[in-house]
């Protein structure tokens, strides 16, 4: 997933041109920087256990439903004490995009929210 960058080249001109190739040449160094600072960034953020296998666990668990709107579609896992190193499935659960985005707002009170279901699922069993 590269974007190449498009220059313009006056050949007459070789000074010119040489620039414009050092300038593309850079651009797609720092490019290629950013990308694998990022991935090993995101790598690094998750826990080994974080892995499909558990999500999708969480997921049947979950009945594959978002447990805020309960709909079935364009679904992830969230981390309800935000700390995505922790993979316990008491800390983990299902939401769509949508809801995901939401509850990155207020973090305390959807953090109670969500610990407080859990609990009544654990204690409902």
């Amino acid at each position: 997933m590269f974007c190449w960058l498009m220059v313009m080249i006056n050949e007459d001109d070789d000074k010119d041109f040489q620039k414009q190739l050092d300038k593309l040449h850079y651009a797609q160094k720092k490019k290629l920087y950013r990308i694998k600072r990022l991935f090993y960034k995101k790598s690094r953020e998750y826990s080994s256990e974080f892995d499909n296998r558990l999500k999708s666990k969480i997921l049947k668990r979950d009945n594959y439903k978002c447990q805020l709107c309960f709909s079935d579609s364009d679904l992830t896992i969230h981390h309800i004490d935000y700390i995505k190193k922790n993979s316990d499935t008491k800390n983990l659960v299902t939401l769509c995009r949508a809801c995901n985005i939401r509850v990155n707002t207020n973090r305390g009170y959807w953090k109670d929210y969500f610990k407080k279901l859990m609990y009544y699922r654990i204690s409902r069993c």
